[in-house]
Protein backbone atom coordinates (compact mmCIF):
# COMPACT_ATOMS: atom_id res chain seq x y z
CA UNK A 1 0.00 0.00 0.00
CA UNK A 2 1.44 3.53 -1.12
CA UNK A 3 0.20 6.59 0.61
CA UNK A 4 1.17 10.25 0.32
CA UNK A 5 0.42 13.65 2.22
CA UNK A 6 1.04 16.58 0.45
CA UNK A 7 1.08 19.75 1.61
CA UNK A 8 2.74 23.40 2.03
CA UNK A 9 5.97 23.36 4.46
CA UNK A 10 4.61 23.37 8.04
CA UNK A 11 1.32 22.22 7.54
CA UNK A 12 1.56 19.14 9.23
CA UNK A 13 1.84 16.78 6.60
CA UNK A 14 4.68 15.14 8.44
CA UNK A 15 3.18 15.42 11.94
CA UNK A 16 0.40 13.54 10.38
CA UNK A 17 2.49 10.93 8.30
CA UNK A 18 4.19 9.50 11.14
CA UNK A 19 1.93 8.67 13.40
CA UNK A 20 0.13 6.85 10.71
CA UNK A 21 3.28 5.26 9.92
CA UNK A 22 3.40 4.37 13.30
CA UNK A 23 -0.20 3.10 14.23
CA UNK A 24 -0.21 1.14 10.86
CA UNK A 25 3.51 -0.20 11.58
CA UNK A 26 4.76 0.87 8.03
CA UNK A 27 7.41 2.96 7.14
CA UNK A 28 7.50 6.30 6.81
CA UNK A 29 9.62 8.63 4.49
CA UNK A 30 10.17 12.18 4.17
CA UNK A 31 10.76 13.32 0.78
CA UNK A 32 11.68 16.55 2.13
CA UNK A 33 14.53 15.19 3.77
CA UNK A 34 15.64 13.26 0.89
CA UNK A 35 15.20 16.71 -1.21
CA UNK A 36 17.51 18.62 1.97
CA UNK A 37 20.27 15.61 1.46
CA UNK A 38 20.25 16.76 -2.25
CA UNK A 39 20.72 20.40 -1.67
CA UNK A 40 22.80 19.77 1.70
CA UNK A 41 25.66 17.57 -0.37
CA UNK A 42 25.68 19.94 -3.51
CA UNK A 43 27.06 22.76 -0.97
CA UNK A 44 29.16 20.68 1.27
CA UNK A 45 30.92 17.88 -0.28
CA UNK A 46 32.89 16.40 -2.92
CA UNK A 47 29.63 15.89 -4.47
CA UNK A 48 29.53 18.32 -7.43
CA UNK A 49 26.23 17.00 -8.87
CA UNK A 50 22.95 15.10 -8.25
CA UNK A 51 23.98 12.25 -10.46
CA UNK A 52 26.75 11.68 -7.83
CA UNK A 53 24.15 11.93 -5.61
CA UNK A 54 22.11 9.11 -7.30
CA UNK A 55 25.14 6.75 -7.40
CA UNK A 56 25.43 7.49 -3.52
CA UNK A 57 21.91 6.31 -2.71
CA UNK A 58 22.39 3.29 -5.60
CA UNK A 59 25.64 1.95 -3.61
CA UNK A 60 24.24 2.67 -0.41
CA UNK A 61 26.64 5.12 0.79
CA UNK A 62 23.66 7.42 0.86
CA UNK A 63 20.62 5.85 2.93
CA UNK A 64 17.61 7.20 3.96
CA UNK A 65 16.67 5.33 7.41
CA UNK A 66 13.41 5.11 9.26
CA UNK A 67 13.76 3.52 13.01
CA UNK A 68 11.86 3.68 16.09
CA UNK A 69 9.88 6.17 15.21
CA UNK A 70 12.65 8.74 13.55
CA UNK A 71 13.40 9.33 10.00
CA UNK A 72 17.11 10.04 9.31
CA UNK A 73 19.86 10.70 6.79
CA UNK A 74 23.33 9.04 6.63
CA UNK A 75 26.08 9.65 4.58
CA UNK A 76 29.08 7.78 4.23
CA UNK A 77 27.91 6.22 7.60
CA UNK A 78 27.93 9.58 9.34
CA UNK A 79 24.09 10.58 10.45
CA UNK A 80 23.70 14.22 8.96
CA UNK A 81 20.14 14.60 9.97
CA UNK A 82 20.68 17.54 12.13
CA UNK A 83 22.55 19.63 9.43
CA UNK A 84 19.54 18.92 6.95
CA UNK A 85 16.95 20.47 9.57
CA UNK A 86 18.38 24.02 8.82
CA UNK A 87 16.51 26.83 7.79
CA UNK A 88 19.73 27.43 5.27
CA UNK A 89 18.99 23.87 3.41
CA UNK A 90 15.38 23.89 3.54
CA UNK A 91 15.63 27.14 1.18
CA UNK A 92 18.51 25.49 -1.05
CA UNK A 93 16.14 22.46 -1.23
CA UNK A 94 13.23 24.61 -2.35
CA UNK A 95 15.16 26.36 -4.75
CA UNK A 96 16.95 23.72 -5.90
CA UNK A 97 13.53 21.55 -6.16
CA UNK A 98 11.88 24.58 -8.55
CA UNK A 99 14.66 23.68 -11.37
CA UNK A 100 13.52 20.87 -13.61
CA UNK A 101 16.03 18.96 -14.21
CA UNK A 102 17.27 18.78 -10.29
CA UNK A 103 13.47 17.86 -9.60
CA UNK A 104 14.18 14.68 -12.14
CA UNK A 105 16.90 13.65 -10.50
CA UNK A 106 15.47 14.24 -6.82
CA UNK A 107 12.26 12.36 -7.54
CA UNK A 108 14.81 9.45 -8.98
CA UNK A 109 16.61 9.37 -5.69
CA UNK A 110 13.17 9.24 -3.94
CA UNK A 111 11.68 6.19 -6.19
CA UNK A 112 14.88 4.22 -5.09
CA UNK A 113 14.26 4.87 -1.71
CA UNK A 114 10.60 3.75 -2.02
CA UNK A 115 11.12 0.98 -4.66
CA UNK A 116 12.54 -0.98 -1.89
CA UNK A 117 9.30 -0.71 0.24
CA UNK A 118 5.85 -2.77 0.13
CA UNK A 119 3.83 -0.74 2.49
CA UNK A 120 4.53 2.94 2.72
CA UNK A 121 3.33 6.24 3.61
CA UNK A 122 5.26 9.35 1.98
CA UNK A 123 5.06 13.41 2.35
CA UNK A 124 6.31 16.53 0.54
CA UNK A 125 4.99 19.24 -0.98
CA UNK A 126 3.84 17.18 -4.41
CA UNK A 127 4.83 13.53 -3.74
CA UNK A 128 1.16 12.40 -4.59
CA UNK A 129 1.77 14.39 -8.38
CA UNK A 130 5.63 13.62 -8.64
CA UNK A 131 6.74 10.78 -6.63
CA UNK A 132 4.08 8.69 -6.51
CA UNK A 133 1.44 9.63 -8.80
CA UNK A 134 -0.22 6.05 -8.66
CA UNK A 135 -0.85 6.11 -4.79
CA UNK A 136 -3.70 3.97 -3.46
CA UNK A 137 -4.55 6.50 -1.14
CA UNK A 138 -3.59 10.86 -1.43
CA UNK A 139 -4.33 13.27 1.01
CA UNK A 140 -3.61 17.05 1.28
CA UNK A 141 -2.84 18.69 4.48
CA UNK A 142 -2.85 22.42 4.47
CA UNK A 143 -2.82 25.07 7.81
CA UNK A 144 -3.14 29.22 7.83
CA UNK A 145 0.03 30.98 6.79
CA UNK A 146 0.46 32.39 10.66
CA UNK A 147 -0.15 29.25 12.23
CA UNK A 148 2.65 27.59 9.54
CA UNK A 149 5.29 30.57 10.32
CA UNK A 150 4.42 29.92 14.80
CA UNK A 151 5.37 26.18 13.76
CA UNK A 152 8.49 26.30 12.06
CA UNK A 153 9.84 29.00 14.57
CA UNK A 154 9.26 26.39 17.08
CA UNK A 155 10.81 23.73 14.86
CA UNK A 156 14.07 25.82 14.38
CA UNK A 157 13.67 27.03 18.21
CA UNK A 158 13.32 23.06 18.97
CA UNK A 159 16.84 22.56 16.93
CA UNK A 160 18.66 24.98 18.65
CA UNK A 161 18.44 27.81 16.15
CA UNK A 162 16.96 31.38 17.11
CA UNK A 163 14.52 32.44 15.13
CA UNK A 164 11.78 35.15 15.01
CA UNK A 165 8.55 34.91 14.06
CA UNK A 166 8.50 37.69 11.18
CA UNK A 167 11.49 35.83 9.72
CA UNK A 168 9.69 32.28 9.88
CA UNK A 169 6.80 34.21 8.40
CA UNK A 170 8.92 35.54 5.38
CA UNK A 171 10.54 32.42 4.89
CA UNK A 172 7.39 30.39 4.09
CA UNK A 173 6.30 33.20 1.41
CA UNK A 174 9.16 32.78 0.01
CA UNK A 175 8.71 28.98 -0.37
CA UNK A 176 4.91 29.55 -1.26
CA UNK A 177 5.63 31.60 -4.01
CA UNK A 178 8.76 29.91 -5.41
CA UNK A 179 6.37 26.32 -5.26
CA UNK A 180 3.49 28.60 -6.92
CA UNK A 181 5.84 29.48 -9.63
CA UNK A 182 7.47 25.89 -10.06
CA UNK A 183 6.95 24.86 -13.85
CA UNK A 184 6.94 21.60 -12.33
Amino acid sequence: MKITICGPAASGKGTVARMFAAEAGIEYVDLGLLFRLGAFVLETSAVKSLDQLLNLVRNGQAKYLWQNGTASIVLHKIDITPSLQTEKVAQTASILSSNAAAQKLLTTMANLVLSKLDDVICDGRNAGITILPNADYKFFVTAGLEERARRRRLDILRLGGEDSYEKALRSIEERDKRDAERTT
